[in-house]
């Protein structure tokens, strides 16, 4: 009783390779978890800059604001004072809605400099 027979030499191997083989799953699951957050936080920023930039000027001006970046505009609609946009990145769109004010001058000028 309490000894070690020939059966039982290799067992804590085994189930270390299965703790490792877990942590490993864990890991990989968690960072595609994060990328999922981060480009739905991306695609919502840049949703919201092209939105306010399509409001205040016009749809191909804010096409500038997306630059080189992984940012894709899909659609950008402007309705009188108001702008819809949706935006793409890395397979997550997002949409933002933006108003301009009937006071404020178009063109993009910034009315306080």
């Amino acid at each position: 009783m309490g000894m070690l027979t020939n059966d039982d030499h290799g067992q804590a191997a085994v189930l270390m390779l299965a703790v490792v083989a877990l942590a490993v799953g864990a890991a990989l699951g968690l960072r595609t978890a994060v990328g999922v957050v981060i480009a739905e936080a991306q695609a919502q920023s840049a949703a919201d800059a092209v939105a306010l930039r399509a409001a205040e000027v016009d749809c191909e001006s804010a096409r500038v604001v997306l630059g080189r970046g992984r940012a894709r505009l899909v659609s950008c609609a402007v309705d009188g004072l108001d702008a819809v946009v949706v935006v793409e990145v890395a397979g997550r769109t997002a949409t933002a809605r933006a108003s301009r004010s009937p006071r404020a001058p178009s063109g993009g000028v910034n009315p306080w400099p």
